[in-house]
C-alpha cells in the first residue's frame, strides 16, 4: 500500500484520429471485483492529453479493481466505448487452494462461420479459436473434423495464438464434430450448429495487399426465393462507408465483389451485408492496414553508470510526437496490458473484446502477420455496434460537452453603484473584478482543483475590500459510472504469475508518508531581471494604479486597440520600417494569446501590482507589457479582507512522479513487481533528438514501454530493453 496508479491519457477525435484539442474532463474510476464504485477523480485534459494519478491506501482491501476513463460526452452513445483496464493488487493476493478439476474444463474451443451463421447445400468458412485456461492459444498441427457417422472429412490446424479456420462443405440437418488433440494426449472438441436451410453465407479473403475480395453464396433452395432481391454489402467505420449492390436471379448461388483497398478506410473496416429490407444477415471485421496509420522513433542510449542511465529519443517524421515512457526491470511481471494504444484506438472502437499479443501483429508487418490478424477478426464475430441501436434508437444529445466547471453565485444582497466583486484563487490562477447583476454572477470553464480556495471580497472606491460569503453552485463535478453489464467481473487474476509473494510489506522501508507541501516562490519581478530580456523598462506601481478604471480602459489610452475576428490586438504607435508595432501582453509572466484580452474588462487597476513596459532585444525589437497581479497575501497587507471557501470536489491536483523505496533493489520482490522510474510528458519536434537521464534502481537492464500519438494521429508503441 502507499503506491499511485500513475496514468497519460490520449484522447483522439474519432473522425480525425487526431489528438481532441476541445475535451477538458476526463472522469478516471474504481471499481472493485464486484462492480462497485470505490473511487472517481476528475483530471484535466489538455490539448487532448492529461496526467495523473490515483493513491492506493489502505482501504483498497481487494485483490481486483477495475479502473475506467470516460467522458460526459460518451455516455450519449449505447455502445461503451470507455477505456476499462484490469487491476491486480499483489499484496493482497489470497493463498489460493487446488482444486481437482477436469483438464478438458480448462479449455476453450469455439468455432465461428463467417458472417454469423451456416448454411446448407453450400460452402461455408469457419474461424477456429482453441485456448487454455491462462488466455494463451493452442497450435494445433493436426485435428480433424468428423460427420455424424463419425467419418473423417477433413482436417484443421491452427497457429500459435490458436487461430485457424476452415473451408466446409455442410450438408442438410448435418452437424460436425471438430476434434484437437492436445500435446498432453486430451482431446477437446466443439460441434457445430444446425445449419440454414435457406439464406446466404458469405467468405472474405482479405489476403491481397491492393484488393478485397468479397463472395456471397447461396444454395439452390434460396435461388427462388431471393431471385430479383436487391441486398446491399455496406463496408463502414464510424467516419466514412461505401455501399454496393447486387441483385440476385434464380441461375446463380455465388456473387463476387472486388473492391481495391485504397477506397477503403484505413485501420478496421466492418462488411454488413443487407437483405431487401435493410435488415442486417451477415457481418465480418477486416483490417486495412495503412501506413500513415503509425509513426515511429528511434531509441539509443547514450552511457549509463551505478545509478544512471542516459538515452536519446529521436523523432524520425515530420510530425511533433506526443509520448509518455513507463520503465521497468527487465524481468517484471507486473506489466501485461492488452490495452496498448494500438488496441484502444485501431481496435477497440470497433469490436467486443481485447486482441492479445497485438505488437505481434503490427510491428515488422508482413504478408502472415495480416493473415494472422485477419484470422482474429474473424473470430471476434459481429462488431460491437448494434444496428437496432442504429436504425431504431440513434443517440441523443443527453449529456453535454464538457468544458472545465462553471461556478455560479449568489449575494446575499445586490451591490451598489460603486462597489465590485473581486474573487481570486492563487491555486486555481482565478482573478476576476466583477459586477454581480442583481446579486448573480458566474465564473465560466474553470478549472478549480479539489480541496483548494477561493477567496471572495467586496471592493469600493477609496475603502478597504470587505468580506462577503456568496451562496454557490457549481456544475457536474462528480460523474455516474458503472462498468458494462457484459464486462468480465471474474476474480481470476490479471496473471498466474509463477511466484509466491511472502510478507511483501516487509520488503518497503518504514518510512512515514507526509503530506504534500507546496512551496510557493514570491514573483520575481525586479527590474534587473526583466533587463535581461527587455529594454528599456518602465514601471508603473501601485501607487500609479489608484484608479477606477480597468485594465482595457488602460491600454486603450496608451495603445491602439483593434477589435479583429481573432480577438483584440494591441498595436503600438511608434510602428517604423524596424518596429512591426505588434506589442505583446504578459499577465503573471503568461502570454495572452489575442481572443483572449478582453478578460482585462474584468480586471480593476487596485488588482494589479505592477505593470512593466519594455521591448524584446535585436534588430526587430517587439513591444511588450508585463502585468502582475496581487496574491491574496498583498491584498491582506493592505487591510484587505477575504473570505475563504474551500472547494472539496474539483480536478484532481497533478502530482511529480516518485517510486516507492525499497530496502533492496536486487531482490524478487522489485525486480518482479517495481517500478523503476515513469516520464509522462514527452514532446519532439519533427526531425529532432531528445535526451533524457533517468535512475536505474542498480538494475543492470531495464525494459522501456513507451508509447503516444503524432499530431497528425499516429500511433506509437515501442518496447526495448536498454542496458
Amino acid at each position: 500500500m502507499g503506491e499511485e496508479i500513475w496514468l497519460k491519457s490520449y484522447i483522439l477525435e474519432q473522425n480525425s484520429q487526431k489528438l481532441h484539442t476541445t475535451t477538458s474532463n476526463l472522469y478516471v474510476s474504481i471499481f472493485d471485483q464486484e462492480g462497485n464504485l470505490k473511487d472517481q477523480k476528475l483530471f484535466q485534459v489538455t490539448n487532448g492529453m492529461g496526467i495523473g494519478n490515483i493513491k492506493i491506501d489502505s482501504t483498497f482491501t481487494e485483490e481486483i479493481y477495475f479502473l475506467k476513463a470516460s467522458t460526459n460526452w460518451m455516455k450519449n452513445f449505447h455502445e461503451d466505448i470507455s477505456y476499462i483496464q484490469k487491476i491486480e493488487i499483489v499484496s493482497n493476493r489470497k493463498k489460493r487452494s487446488i482444486k481437482n478439476f477436469s483438464q478438458d474444463k480448462f479449455y476453450e474451443f469455439k468455432l465461428f462461420p463467417e458472417g454469423g451463421h451456416l448454411l446448407a447445400e453450400t460452402i461455408n468458412n469457419l474461424g477456429i479459436l482453441i485456448k487454455d485456461k491462462s488466455n494463451n492459444g493452442i497450435a494445433i498441427n493436426k485435428g480433424v473434423v468428423k460427420n455424424k457417422k463419425g467419418d473423417i472429412i477433413k482436417e484443421f490446424k491452427t497457429n500459435r495464438f490458436g487461430l485457424g479456420d476452415i473451408n466446409l462443405l455442410v450438408n442438410e440437418n448435418e452437424i460436425y464434430s471438430f476434434e484437437a488433440t492436445l500435446e498432453n494426449g486430451i482431446v477437446i472438441s466443439q460441434e457445430t450448429s444446425i445449419p440454414n436451410k435457406q439464406g446466404i453465407t458469405m467468405r472474405v479473403v482479405n489476403s491481397n495487399p491492393d484488393n478485397l475480395f468479397i463472395k456471397v453464396r447461396t444454395n439452390k433452395k434460396s435461388t427462388i426465393s431471393l431471385s430479383s432481391k436487391t441486398y446491399t454489402i455496406f463496408i463502414h467505420n464510424t467516419r466514412e462507408y461505401q455501399k454496393h449492390e447486387f441483385t440476385f436471379n434464380k441461375k446463380d448461388t455465388v456473387y463476387s465483389l472486388i473492391i481495391n483497398k485504397n477506397r477503403l478506410a484505413k485501420g478496421v473496416n466492418t462488411i454488413t451485408v443487407f437483405n431487401e429490407s435493410f435488415k442486417p444477415v451477415l457481418e465480418r471485421i477486416i483490417y486495412n492496414h495503412k501506413e500513415e496509420l503509425y509513426s515511429d522513433i528511434s531509441i539509443h542510449k547514450i552511457s549509463s553508470s551505478i545509478d544512471s542511465l542516459v538515452f536519446q529519443i529521436k523523432n524520425i517524421s515530420d510530425q511533433k510526437l506526443y509520448l509518455s515512457s513507463s520503465f521497468l526491470p527487465s524481468q517484471t511481471k507486473a506489466y501485461n496490458s492488452t490495452n496498448s494504444i494500438y488496441n484502444s484506438f485501431l481496435f477497440a472502437p470497433y469490436i467486443k473484446g481485447n486482441i492479445q499479443n497485438i505488437d505481434y501483429y503490427l510491428k515488422n508487418i508482413n504478408h502472415k502477420k495480416l493473415r494472422d490478424l485477419d484470422l482474429l477478426l474473424l473470430t471476434q464475430g459481429w462488431s460491437k455496434y448494434s444496428w437496432n441501436n442504429i436504425f431504431n434508437h440513434p443517440p441523443n444529445t443527453n449529456y453535454q460537452f464538457e468544458n472545465g466547471i462553471t461556478i455560479k453565485g449568489k449575494l446575499n444582497k445586490p451591490l451598489k453603484k460603486d462597489e465590485q466583486l473581486l474573487i481570486f484563487s492563487d491555486e486555481n490562477d482565478i482573478i476576476e473584478m466583477i459586477t454581480p447583476v442583481e446579486g448573480n454572477f458566474k465564473l465560466s470553464n474553470t478549472f478549480i482543483k479539489e480541496n483548494s480556495l477561493i477567496k471572495f471580497g467586496i471592493s469600493k472606491k477609496g475603502t478597504n475590500i470587505k468580506k462577503v460569503s456568496p451562496s454557490l453552485q457549481f456544475s457536474k463535478r462528480t460523474s455516474f459510472e458503472k462498468l458494462p453489464q457484459n464486462f468480465n467481473h471474474s476474480t481470476k487474476p490479471i496473471n498466474e504469475l509463477n511466484y509466491e509473494i511472502k510478507n511483501l510489506k516487509s520488503t518497503f522501508r518504514e518510512t512515514e508518508i507526509l503530506d504534500e507541501v507546496v512551496v510557493k516562490k514570491k514573483r520575481d519581478i525586479d527590474e534587473a531581471s526583466f533587463k535581461k530580456i527587455t529594454i528599456p523598462v518602465r514601471k508603473m506601481t501601485d501607487l500609479d494604479l489608484n484608479s477606477d478604471k480597468n485594465v482595457f480602459e488602460f491600454l486603450r489610452k496608451k495603445y491602439v486597440v483593434v477589435n479583429t475576428s481573432q480577438g483584440y490586438s494591441i498595436r503600438s504607435t511608434r510602428a517604423t520600417e524596424t518596429r512591426s508595432g505588434v506589442v505583446n501582453l504578459f499577465l503573471n509572466n503568461r502570454l495572452v494569446e489575442p481572443q483572449f484580452l478582453w478578460m482585462f474588462n474584468d480586471i480593476s487597476l487596485k488588482s494589479i501590482k505592477a505593470i512593466y513596459f519594455g521591448e524584446t532585444l535585436g534588430l526587430n525589437p517587439v513591444e511588450q507589457i508585463h502585468i502582475f497581479t496581487l496574491t491574496s497575501d498583498e491584498h491582506r497587507g493592505r487591510n484587505n479582507k477575504l473570505k475563504e471557501s474551500k472547494i472539496k470536489k474539483g480536478f484532481s491536483k497533478t502530482k511529480e512522479y516518485y517510486s516507492p523505496e525499497f530496502y533492496t533493489y536486487s531482490g524478487d520482490t522489485f525486480r518482479h513487481f517495481g517500478s523503476v522510474f515513469w516520464i509522462p510528458d514527452i514532446s519532439i519536434a519533427p526531425n529532432s533528438i531528445e535526451t533524457f537521464k533517468i535512475p536505474t534502481k542498480l538494475q543492470n537492464d531495464i525494459k522501456m514501454h513507451l508509447e503516444g500519438v503524432s499530431e497528425s494521429g499516429g500511433l506509437i508503441s515501442k518496447k526495448i530493453v536498454l542496458n
